[in-house]
């Protein structure tokens, strides 16, 4: 299958913790977002769950990439917390 401009794109993770030889395939989750602590957050690659991968397209720009997948999580409040803080203010707001 040739590429197209329009193709989305997705991080594919494989974790080959529990695998016992280099024949034998990791189990394959598709990257979801990042949490609060910069751990990538993972969902199981299956159709079903396509809302929840972070895309990316290449014709698009790192720019417009990241404001698509923002404006998706922030459409969807339960997956992230956003906060209004006065940068004055953000040391104590953070913690």
């Amino acid at each position: 299958m040739e590429p197209n401009n329009n193709d989305n794109y997705v991080l594919v993770l494989e974790d080959r913790t529990e695998v016992k030889n280099e024949q034998e395939a990791g189990k394959i989750s598709v990257v979801s977002g990042i949490d609060d602590k910069g751990n990538l957050k993972t969902t199981e690659a299956a159709a079903a769950n396509q809302a929840a991968f972070l895309k990316f397209n290449n014709k698009d720009g790192l720019l417009k990439n990241f404001m698509s997948n923002f404006l998706k999580q922030f459409n969807n409040p339960t997956r992230f917390g956003l906060y209004k803080v006065l940068a004055n203010n953000v040391e104590q707001g953070v913690d």
